[in-house]
């Protein structure tokens, strides 16, 4: 499609016609289609300053400054979404994406479970909440999520090896023995569980 063009017709009608911000609207939407994140987000950013704001307009701007890395700001336009909008999973996921890139955990975990209520069968988030009990070294808790995820998921080698882990770091050796065994299984290069089962 010619979204450099249907761009520029847009911003000339924006000129002529400011009240009409839709036309902001929609430039930001085309600069999306031409993976132009920077200038998806400024557009969006005026539309919703003069006064179009709703929930999926703000989870929309909040995707595009993760996509940017502008993780403070996603964080707080997801939860503008959630307080405006009625919450979804993928609201909560995201959100809890920003927080744990930031390195916040603790928040990331609490927005993960949120997810996890609406949907909970839904084992990405299952092993996202393991991984940040993980993080914050909650290791019994993230064995408990983890041991779900691979009885779901039994040919995935990086959920089983991250099981041996926290075995390990649990002290547990005899399971963690087990699940490097199986992580081996899975993948014959694994030379780190090679390590651990000669120790």
């Amino acid at each position: 499609k010619r979204y450099p063009e249907s761009i520029d017709a847009y911003q000339r009608l924006y000129i002529a016609d400011s009240t009409n911000v839709d036309y902001l609207y929609n430039i930001a939407n085309a600069y999306i289609e031409l993976d132009d994140m920077l200038n998806a987000k400024e557009a969006l950013t005026k539309y919703i300053l003069l006064g179009k704001i709703d929930a999926e307009i703000l989870f929309t701007l909040a995707n595009i400054e993760s996509e940017l890395s502008d993780y403070k700001n996603a964080i707080l336009h997801y939860q503008m979404a959630i307080n405006l909008g009625k919450p979804t999973v993928n609201i909560f996921y995201n959100l809890a994406m920003s927080y744990a890139e930031t390195g916040d955990f603790i928040h990331a975990l609490d927005a993960f479970k949120s997810a996890y209520e609406l949907d909970p069968s839904d084992f990405e988030i299952v092993y996202q909440i393991g991984i940040c009990y993980k993080e914050l070294k909650e290791y019994s808790d993230a064995i408990n999520y983890f041991s779900i995820f691979t009885t779901e998921h039994p040919k995935d080698y990086l959920a089983h090896y991250i099981l041996a882990e926290l075995y390990f770091l649990n002290f547990n050796y005899k399971s963690a023995q087990v699940y490097f065994q199986k992580s081996l299984t899975l993948n014959p290069n694994d030379s780190i569980s090679l390590y651990y089962l000669g120790m």
